[in-house]
């Protein structure tokens, strides 16, 4: 299975990734598959404010499932995103 590759900016006291999407619920409810995943960088204080992700060219789009932070090598931490019937997606961590 192809991997998809990104770039995500950490910074102190704590960031905030939220991935999502959930299109398996009966036709009368409608689809929940409109995000493309939100990053909520910490400004301090328990404050967050909304990352443009497009902008920086980093999007999760399809049915997100899992998000997990682990130790790859040379790349240091990367952001591994498990996506129902797609593709894994790494986004490298940059602090």
């Amino acid at each position: 299975m192809p991997l998809s590759r990104g770039t995500l900016m950490v910074t102190a006291p704590l960031d905030l990734l939220l991935g999502g999407n959930f299109s398996r619920v009966p036709p009368v409810q409608g689809r929940y598959d409109a995000g493309y995943g939100l990053l909520l960088r910490g400004i301090g204080d328990c404050h967050f404010a909304a990352v443009d992700l497009a902008a920086n060219k980093l999007v999760m789009d399809g049915d997100v499932k899992h998000l997990r932070v682990l130790k790859a090598g040379k790349l240091g931490e990367v952001v591994v995103v498990a996506r129902n019937n797609q593709a894994v997606q790494l986004l490298q961590v940059r602090r």
